[in-house]
């Protein structure tokens, strides 16, 4: 896939919209979301790295999904915040923290 797009499609950049997990996990630890997230930034690291990154979380990029207290700092979000950081500047960083997601 890095190959096609590099070659033939050439983006000025990419927007990566989240939603890596598969979708049964109901039940999936944080640790399980983050071992999905650090392999799709690896991903991105090795094939996307020329272009700008703009990410953000999906709903299923969490422990459980759809049941997100947002008035609290989700857990996932400083760990993605960590794989995307070098894509974010000073002040990008400060709102992904925060709301690096949609629902």
């Amino acid at each position: 896939m890095g190959e096609l797009v590099n070659s033939k499609i050439k983006p000025a950049l990419v927007f990566w919209t989240g939603d890596v997990v598969p979708h049964d996990q109901w039940t999936y630890s944080t640790e399980y979301v983050a071992s999905y997230q650090q392999r799709l930034a690896d991903f991105f690291k090795a094939n996307f790295s020329q272009y700008a990154i703009f990410p953000i979380e999906g709903n299923h990029d969490f422990g459980e999904a759809n049941c997100q207290d947002f008035r609290v700092p989700d857990p996932i979000l400083q760990i993605n915040l960590d794989l995307w950081k070098d894509y974010l500047d000073e002040e990008a960083q400060k709102v992904y923290a925060k709301q690096g997601y949609y629902t």
